[in-house]
């Protein structure tokens, strides 16, 4: 297969009366209506799509990571990838997919067109496209970025082929396809190579060849659906082609708008701590955060934040991430958290810091199993409105959720990038680029931190800064987190406490500072002292009862943390019955219906949270609901034995 580009330029006028007759092969097919959308159409679709997003502010993000990768400059990236995505789909046009809908076998019939289904299992049309292609990309691009190439195409249904599969799709096309099908195949995408011309293919080595495929999977999916989505692209089986190029170049620019692709998502808003949060003094840790040399910044980078509850861990991140923009040129962030509580409520709090602190005018997506049915509430009730901010729907999906530019949810949602399941490499795809937030690090168990270390790793390669926030960590865990971003030793003789830990992703290049750097900030209160008391193990509900309601009889406010939802109803019952009226209490757990379960969120956080309407006396019971980052207030807290 030899393309010859006639690159007939941008400009929308072309005369390809020899491509008419691929307006005959579906691509998309409506059973409703029976209208089919050329194949030939699908292709262009999508590789307009992605030579319009490479090109807008977050897309470019993207462009960026995959140039350093493939070790070409952007600009020549921009060029010569779009074609790639586009013949994504090239294995539907082979008999096999296009026998596969008995009326649109029977159409191309009707035309003098044999197309049957294989007489045995047919591969996907993914694996097919990669076989076709085998040939020229080999021909055409290096070795190793000719295996990155038809691996992302093989995999862009988010599954990757096996072996097995690439060898059934190669035999399929050796013993089934006639002449006339790889005729038809050679056309297409001479074709393609005209409307979406490259100036000249790189010769160079792929730097990371797994980086790189999870990479360029990642972006062949997006562009796939933004191309596919039935009402920015319906059905166009008449219209011409000439026309139809113009028309697919006007509606890709509004379809990566519509997305907010293109929204410019970097503040200008100051970056010393101070003055980006001016309304009130910074602490020790949060001042330190200015001290951090900035060449540590320039690249990928992992910074763990350990301080005591209260310290401002919070605000510190997201001024790091502040800081960490102006090298990336994007303010793009997903910050993660332990629950579905936690998330809710710094969800509110993320979407008031990007609209009063940051100023930026734009949205930002709650991202867990049950964020469809709270994220307009939340955003009403942290904005006074949701209005202009909301994200498009086509992020609702979870596994698109990523996408967005700004995303607060559980940590589980960006686990699974790293994880075994289909369209997982999407995921991570969406955390390419931004600054990933990890909170309460510490309150994950050797099973999840397993899993944290594999996305450590993998966020490092692709060039994305992590922050890790904890209340303490062993120093042994430390250095595994350090160990498993940047592939390198950590070892520091100190032991003080609160800290901050920078270490640099590898590859990175600082002729200036060390791998690591290592702030020891001072605690804001080192003179605060907790008392301690223990109960017995086996105090029963009417002796916790009894206890609590005694403890704040001359005024205060008191939680109790159970192990069990029963255990905490049967407390709650106890105190419920001995409380005086003027005695606020309240129960909260997870199994509460979502609305009952959201207003009891609402009221435990206006109650003991930031800012709260303390009651004189309050008594809360709950599960592990409120043991994680829920930022709230008790003058004493109870906890049950915690389960091993």
């Amino acid at each position: 297969m030899d393309l010859q580009s006639t690159n007939l330029g941008p400009s929308g006028e072309y005369s390809l009366p020899l491509y008419s007759g691929l307006l005959n092969f579906w691509g998309k097919y409506d059973a409703e209506t029976g209208l089919y959308h050329p194949l030939l159409y699908h292709l262009i679709d999508t590789g307009l799509v992605a030579a319009t997003l490479l090109s807008t502010s977050r897309g470019r993000l993207w462009a960026d990571s995959l140039a350093t990768n493939f070790r070409c400059t952007t600009e020549s990236l921009i060029c010569w990838l779009p074609f790639w995505v586009a013949v994504h789909d090239i294995g539907k046009l082979t008999s096999a997919f296009q026998g596969s809908i008995q009326s649109q076998s029977e159409r191309l019939a009707g035309q003098g067109i044999t197309a049957l289904p294989y007489p045995v299992q047919a591969a996907y049309h993914s694996t097919y496209s990669s076989s076709i292609l085998k040939e020229y990309a080999q021909k055409t691009l290096s070795i190793d970025l000719a295996t990155v190439v038809l691996t992302a195409l093989g995999g862009h249904h988010g599954v990757y082929p096996t072996a097995q599969q690439r060898r059934q799709a190669d035999s399929h096309l050796r013993e089934f396809e006639s002449e006339y099908w790889q005729t038809k195949q050679e056309t297409c995408l001479q074709c393609v190579a005209d409307i979406l011309p490259a100036v000249s293919w790189p010769e160079a080595q792929v730097n990371n060849v797994s980086t790189a495929i999870a990479s360029l999977t990642g972006l062949v999916i997006l562009c796939d659906w933004l191309a596919s989505n039935e009402i920015d692209y319906p059905m166009q089986p008449t219209m011409n082609i000439t026309d139809y190029v113009k028309h697919s170049r006007m509606v890709a620019e509004q379809v990566v708008e519509k997305r907010g692709f293109d929204l410019p998502p970097q503040s200008t808003s100051p970056t010393l701590f101070g003055d980006l949060f001016y309304e009130y003094d910074p602490r020790p840790l949060q001042q330190a955060i200015d001290h951090i040399p900035d060449n540590m910044l320039c690249h990928a980078c992992l910074t763990i934040i350990e301080a005591p509850t209260g310290e401002g861990k919070t605000e510190a991140a997201l001024a790091l991430a502040h800081r960490i923009a102006q090298h990336t040129g994007s303010d793009a962030f997903y910050y993660a958290l332990p629950t579905t509580a936690t998330s809710n409520q710094m969800f509110q709090r993320i979407a008031r810091y990007l609209k009063d602190t940051l100023g930026l005018d734009t949205s930002v997506k709650l991202v867990h199993g049950q964020s469809f049915m709270t994220e307009s509430a939340l955003l009403t009730r942290a904005l006074g409105t949701d209005e202009g901010r909301l994200p498009d729907d086509w992020y609702t999906p979870k596994k698109r959720a990523l996408l967005a530019p700004f995303g607060v949810g559980t940590v589980d949602q960006a686990e699974l990038a790293v994880l075994n399941v289909r369209y997982g490499i999407l995921r991570l795809f969406g955390l390419y680029g931004k600054t990933v937030i990890i909170d309460e690090v510490h309150a994950y168990d050797t099973y999840m931190s397993t899993i944290i270390d594999r996305l450590l790793a993998w966020l490092a390669a692709a060039g994305s800064s992590v922050i890790l926030l904890s209340a303490t960590r062993p120093q042994s865990r430390k250095r595994e987190l350090m160990l498993a971003y940047s592939n390198q030793a950590f070892e520091s003789d100190s032991n003080a406490y609160p800290s901050i830990a920078v270490t640099q992703a590898p590859g990175s290049e600082s002729t200036v500072l060390p791998e690591h750097c290592v702030l020891n900030p001072p605690a804001t209160h080192p003179e605060r002292i907790l008392q301690l008391q223990k109960l017995p193990d086996t105090i029963d509900p009417v002796a916790a009862a009894v206890w609590l309601v005694d403890t704040i009889r001359d005024g205060g406010c008191v939680s109790w943390i159970t192990n069990t939802v029963r255990r905490a109803q049967e407390i709650f019952i106890e105190v419920d019955k001995l409380a005086p009226p003027d005695v606020h209490r309240l129960l909260i757990h997870a199994r509460y219906p979502l609305d009952t379960r959201s207003s009891l969120e609402e009221q435990v956080t206006n109650r003991y949270g930031k800012g709260g309407a303390r009651p004189a006396k309050g008594i809360v019971i709950g599960t592990q609901v409120l043991e994680q980052s829920l930022d709230l207030d008790f003058d004493v807290m109870v906890s049950d034995l915690a389960p091993i």
